[in-house]
Order: C-alpha cells, then structure tokens, then sequence
C-alpha cells in the first residue's frame, strides 16, 4: 500500500509535456523552405532592380507566412498541456553541435530551475508555442524591413536567412527532443 502511495505522489508531481507532433515538424520545415527561397529570389530581383521585388508586389507571400505561422502556433497551443517551458541541457547541446546557436533567451531555462522556487524562463506556455511567437513577429519584422528598404539584398537578405534558420532549427530540435522523449 505504501508503495502505491508513494508512486501515486511521484506521478502527481510529473507534468505531462506537449507532444511531439509531426505535423509541426513538417510545417516547420516547409515554412522554413517557403521563406528561404523567397528570401533568395527577393535578393536576386533586388540585385536588378527588378520591380517584382518590391514589398507591394509580395504582400501576398506575407500574408501566406503569418497564416501558416498562426497555424502552427495554433495547433501547438491546442497540445499545451504544461503551459511551461523547461528546456533540458541535452537539448541545448543538440542545438549548438548542429550549428544552431543557443535558443532564444525567452525560452532557454536550465532543468535545474525547475525544482527551484524562482519561476523559470518561459513559464506559462509551451516551447514550441514560444519559439513560433517569435517566428510570427519575425514575419512582421521582415515585412518592415522589406517595406522600409524596397529590396531584400546582400548583407541583409543573408542576415534574415541566417536569423530564420536558427529560430525554426530550435523549434526542430525541441520537437524531436519530444519526439525521443528527451522533454
């Protein structure tokens, strides 16, 4: 009996984690080839000057951007079981082996912040929703930028990429560490 006790408070005390789920996994992914090689082409019409690749004659990319992102960021909130984000070390080691840098400050807590009385980083909603908040305000950001300069070119169009990448890697890398169990 007392065995059963103690394995029903262990139990009480885990919080269940949002899954894994492969349909963020390949909307990520999608997302993230839709804007690369959006960002491509502005560069290259930018080069030339072409008026194609001027923000007013891409509002619709923009538009299919932030719809896909709320999408996503809509399933994921729909999965949020734990309303809180503690990001394992493993995770962050993933991240910086596969050249991904760290995860964003917002949502980057060590586990052992988990059992201590200060609340940790992200706390009130899941990674995965966290970090596709941040990719929707890249969109927004991007579309000012876009906006604001006429053209996506050089330095700038690199930097996006490089910028865009590591936001949907660190969601990857928090899906599949669900995915192996790792959270």
């Amino acid at each position: 009996m007392f065995a059963l006790v103690v394995l029903a408070t262990a139990c009480s005390m885990l919080q269940p984690m949002a899954p894994y789920d492969p349909e963020i996994e390949k909307g990520v992914s999608a997302y993230h080839q839709s804007l690369d090689s959006f960002i491509l082409k502005m560069d290259r019409l930018g080069r030339t000057k072409d008026p194609a690749g001027r923000y007013d004659g891409n509002l619709a990319f923009y538009d299919d951007a932030r719809a896909t992102v709320d999408t996503l960021t809509l399933r994921a909130e729909a999965q949020d079981v734990t309303h809180s984000c503690v990001v394992p070390d493993t995770v962050r080691q993933i991240l910086g082996a596969a050249g991904g840098g760290a995860l964003p400050a917002a949502v980057t807590a060590p586990s052992s912040t988990a059992s201590s009385s200060a609340a940790p980083a992200g706390e009130g909603v899941d990674c995965t929703v966290q970090m596709l908040r941040n990719v929707r305000g890249q969109v927004d950001t991007l579309a000012q930028i876009h906006q604001v300069e006429t053209y996506l070119t050089g330095p700038l169009a690199q930097r996006t990429r490089d910028i865009t990448a590591q936001s949907l890697r660190a969601i990857l890398a928090v899906e599949f560490a669900k995915k192996r169990n790792q959270m």
